[in-house]
């Protein structure tokens, strides 16, 4: 190192004679003290005791680069390097166009364990560990695990995010997944291929079929799958017996070239029925109608009572093939009998104890043993109109407390017999006969 400061002793090199300069050892270690300002400083080895200032003479680190004040914050304890301006400090890099610059990072294991390195030929920054280049960016490209990109992020490998958001195109050469299908896809799916049903998230309506995706319609309330499509099938859906007003129909709207609607049952029901002339009946309570031109009439001489099921005709009846019924009553019948069945002068049944008239009871002979017997009437309209009982005590023991009771249904409400609940037979081998009005009451006709 040579200077030209000369305090103190000088170590002289050459002869006595000369100039100072040739006679100077500026080649031998020395020490400067003090504060000196080098205009020129040349040497293989610059060695620094302390740390050295550029544009400081208050250096904080090892060496401390200052065009201008930084402020007043301390350096960061640790650093080597520090770098201080007024305005924005630069490392600047300068190099040929075929190289370009590197910053290296290294270990006792290895001096070149990570490294920063730019490439003008290529226009390429390279990002490196362990000799291997991790990321790069490549004009706007970045690549990671590829020193190549062709799209503004290509990853060679897999991503773990926690979500992304992207206005274009993702695609990658191995799979995308995610924890859940819901959870890894958002968005338009237009241009997914190679979908299996077998890896959707198929919900409550549709299920998988060899990895086809099939609509589950075993609950579908009305919908069915056949070979032309999907149709509707009421005869699917749940039965309701008994609609209500706001109960809906699905129908096609003609006035709005058939779209699809509803309306409701009452709407329904009140067009149908301003639609619909209707006819109302006629007559009193019971009387069966007959068309009577564009209206209904109801004689009264044609009345069902649903009370007894009893159909009543005033006037004839005819028919051309037959009339059957479990009773016919009428004045009189004319015509072919030869195909009436069941035709005799009187029925006998015998009783011992108490018992209720039948239809077809006529002649009843009652035994008594020691107790009275009753015979209990149904209503009088259940029985044929004029249609005649006859009681007869048949064993002769008939007196006292052994006595016949013939009783009138619900004679408490109207049914009676001569006005009265009972009548009673108390003589031996006594007898009485009734008769039906068939309507509520009952009357004697003779009695021995």
């Amino acid at each position: 190192m040579a200077y030209n400061v000369l305090k103190g002793n000088v170590q002289f090199i050459n002869s006595d004679s000369g100039s100072i300069e040739s006679m100077v050892d500026d080649y031998s270690n020395q020490s400067i003290t003090g504060s000196k300002d080098f205009l020129t400083l040349t040497g293989s080895n610059v060695y620094v005791k302390n740390n050295l200032g550029i544009g400081t003479t208050q250096p904080e680190t090892k060496m401390h680069i200052q065009s201008g004040s930084a402020g007043t914050v301390a350096t960061t304890d640790g650093a080597l390097l520090t770098l201080e301006s007024s305005g924005k400090p630069k490392i600047h890099f300068q190099s040929p166009n075929a190289y370009g610059g590197s910053i290296i990072f290294g270990s006792v294991a290895d001096n070149d364990e990570g490294q920063i390195d730019y490439d003008h030929g290529s226009d390429r920054f390279l990002f490196k560990t362990a000799g291997s280049t991790r990321m790069t960016i490549l004009g706007d490209n970045v690549g990671i695990n590829t020193t190549n990109p062709t799209e503004k992020l290509e990853v060679n490998g897999n991503i773990k995010t926690s979500g992304i958001t992207a206005t274009g195109i993702i695609s990658g050469s191995g799979a995308i997944s995610g924890s859940s299908f819901h959870g890894a896809f958002h968005g338009a799916g237009a241009g997914l291929t190679g979908i299996s049903a077998a890896s959707l998230n198929l919900g409550d309506t549709l299920s998988n079929d060899s990895g086809a995706l099939i609509v589950d319609l075993s609950n579908s309330a009305g919908l069915e799958s056949t070979a032309t499509g999907l149709k509707v099938n009421p005869s699917l859906a749940a039965q309701k017996t008994s609609p209500v007003n706001a109960d809906k129909f699905v129908i096609a709207d003609s006035a709005a070239s058939n779209a699809t609607k509803y309306i409701t049952y009452e709407n329904l029901s009140t067009g149908i029925t301003s639609a619909i002339t209707t006819f109302p009946p006629n007559g009193s309570d019971g009387n069966v109608q007959i068309k009577n031109g564009s209206a209904f009439q109801g004689p009264n001489e044609l009345n069902f009572n649903t009370s007894t099921n009893i159909l009543t005709v005033t006037g004839k009846m005819t028919a051309s093939v037959h009339v059957s019924s479990s009773q016919v009553f009428a004045t009189s019948f004319h015509g072919d009998g030869s195909n009436l069945t069941g035709l005799a002068s009187n029925v006998y049944n015998s009783f011992t104890a108490n018992y209720t008239v039948a239809t077809n009871n006529d002649l009843m002979g009652i035994v008594t043993t020691g107790s009275a017997i009753t015979a209990s009437l149904a209503s009088a309209s259940s029985y044929g109109s004029g249609q005649r009982f006859t009681f007869k005590d048949v064993s002769g023991s008939c007196s006292g407390s052994n006595h016949i009771v013939i009783s009138a249904s619900s004679y408490h409400t109207g049914d009676r017999i001569d006005g009265q609940g009972i009548v009673k037979i108390q003589a031996g081998y006594g007898a009485i006969t009734l008769a039906s009005d068939g309507v509520k009451s009952f009357y004697i006709v003779s009695t021995s």
